[in-house]
């Protein structure tokens, strides 16, 4: 591809930002390019840019709740992680860990987070430890360069879209929580995700679900989202 690609990247830990130009590459094998939607900002970013985390080193380019349009294949990506076909255009959600695809996590159990070779994640490594750069979701395309990269098409709305990778952690959570019909369920935070697992403990048959946070003022949201009681701190 004849085009180029910007990128904003925190170039050191008092969070200078630089917005950058890369050239597109062309995907290799198992590889794509994405053009990016939208992405979201998950707390950990506002961590990282605040060099908080110190497995991030910098110059950094965060983001890894990521949404967009294929705008170009490699050889062998003619599917998503479920086996529906994609094309050039289509929407995906990026499931950001990199794994292997050749493991038991992956291949039967179908969970690549699980992955016991997993490597930095999309929206976690420096640019500089991965040319051509393109490595995270604040930049106008990412460049998956991990052949295998786990995403799915989606028809929902990008706004929607987006929120694919917060609500999986929800979700997650309330699947190892093993709640059942009528259970009582507590959730502890109010963030994104928090709000997330309240919709996901309800829908998991919970028949009351409490949500303790900050700040008060949140009250009405998770009551908006199927909590019974919110205890704000």
């Amino acid at each position: 591809m004849d085009a180029t690609a910007r990128a904003a990247i925190v170039t050191d830990v008092a969070g200078a930002v630089e917005v950058r130009e890369h050239a597109l590459p062309e995907p290799g094998p198992g590889q794509f390019v994405l053009e990016v939607e939208l992405c979201g900002m998950c707390g950990t970013d506002a961590h990282i840019y605040r060099g908080r985390l110190a497995s991030v080193r910098f110059p950094a380019l965060l983001g890894h709740e990521i949404v967009g349009r294929l705008a170009a294949l490699g050889d062998g990506v003619g599917a998503d992680h479920a086996g529906r076909p994609v094309a050039v255009g289509d929407r995906v959600g990026v499931f950001p860990s990199l794994s292997c695809g050749r493991c038991f996590e992956c291949q039967v159990r179908r969970r690549p987070g699980n992955c016991p070779d997993r490597r930095p994640s999309y929206g976690f490594a420096s640019p500089a430890d991965r040319p051509p750069y393109l490595t995270g979701g604040f930049a106008t395309h990412l460049y998956a360069s991990n052949a295998g990269t786990v995403f799915y098409r989606t028809d929902l709305p990008a706004e929607v879209a987006v929120l694919q990778e917060p609500l999986s952690v929800a979700l997650h959570g309330v699947e190892r929580s093993a709640i059942r019909i009528g259970s009582t369920v507590v959730v502890q935070g109010v963030g994104a995700i928090g709000l997330m697992a309240v919709v996901a403990a309800r829908a998991a048959g919970a028949a009351r679900v409490v949500a303790v946070g900050a700040p008060g003022a949140r009250h009405a949201v998770p009551a908006r989202l199927a909590a019974d009681r919110y205890l704000g701190l």
